[in-house]
C-alpha cells in the first residue's frame, strides 16, 4: 500500500504563498491530495480539509511556541491504526513544508516506527549537540542508520516539498537524511 502524508502544507509565509514557487507547490499538493488513494494529514492545514477527513488527521506537537514535525506517542498509535500497522513493504511519501525541517522530523519518527518498531520521541540532532541525555541512544542509533544508508534503502521518501530558502539546512546529519529521503519523484520548490 502507498500512503501519502501531508505535513504543514499551508505553513508557508504570505510572501512564499504569493511567489510562483509557492503557488506551484500548493497546486501540486492539492493535486497529490486529490489523486492519493490513502492520504493522511499531519497537521496538514485547512487547504486539505476538503480531501482529508478529521479521522485521518494526526497532529504535531509544538516546542517552545514553535511548530514542529514531531508527533506524540498517542498520535503515533492513532497513525498506526489508520495505516493498519506499520509494514516495511508499504510505501510512504511525505509532502509539505519545510524541506529538511518539519518534514524531516516527521520522517525520522516514521522511520523509527516502521523500520525499528520504536517510537522515537525526538528528532536526532547529534551534529549540533543540542540533545537531552536520555535521547543519546536514539541519536546514536539514528546516526548509524544514516551511516548504513538504511533510510536510502527504505520506502520512506519525500514527495512534493517546499524549501525555506531563508533558513538553509544547517547540519550535515539533516542534509544527509534529506538526501537519503529524496528520489526521482521528489519535487523541491
Amino acid at each position: 500500500m502507498k500512503y501519502d502524508f501531508f505535513i504543514h502544507c499551508d505553513g508557508l509565509t504570505e510572501e512564499e504563498r504569493k511567489s510562483s514557487e509557492g503557488r506551484e507547490f500548493l497546486d501540486e499538493i492539492l493535486k497529490k491530495a486529490r489523486e492519493s488513494e490513502c492520504h493522511i494529514s499531519i497537521s496538514g492545514g485547512s487547504i486539505l480539509k476538503p480531501f482529508i477527513s478529521k479521522e485521518r488527521t494526526i497532529y504535531t506537537i509544538s516546542h517552545f511556541l514553535e511548530e514542529t514535525g514531531k508527533i506524540s506517542k498517542e498520535e503515533a498509535e492513532k497513525m498506526k491504526t489508520i495505516v493498519k500497522g506499520f509494514r516495511k513493504e508499504d510505501f510512504f511519501r511525505i509532502h509539505g513544508a519545510y524541506f529538511g525541517k518539519c518534514t524531516a522530523e516527521f520522517a525520522s519518527q516514521l522511520f523509527g516506527l516502521v523500520y525499528k518498531n520504536k517510537f522515537w520521541p525526538d528528532f536526532p540532532t547529534s551534529i549540533t549537540g543540542n540533545h537531552k541525555p536520555e535521547l543519546l541512544i536514539q541519536d546514536a542509533e539514528f546516526a548509524e542508520c544514516l551511516r548504513k544508508q538504511e533510510v536510502l534503502k527504505s520506502n520512506i521518501k519525500y514527495g512534493v516539498v517546499f524549501d525555506n530558502k531563508r533558513h538553509p539546512l544547517n547540519s550535515n546529519g539533516v542534509k544527509e537524511f534529506s538526501k537519503q529521503l529524496s528520489d526521482l519523484e521528489t519535487r523541491i520548490f
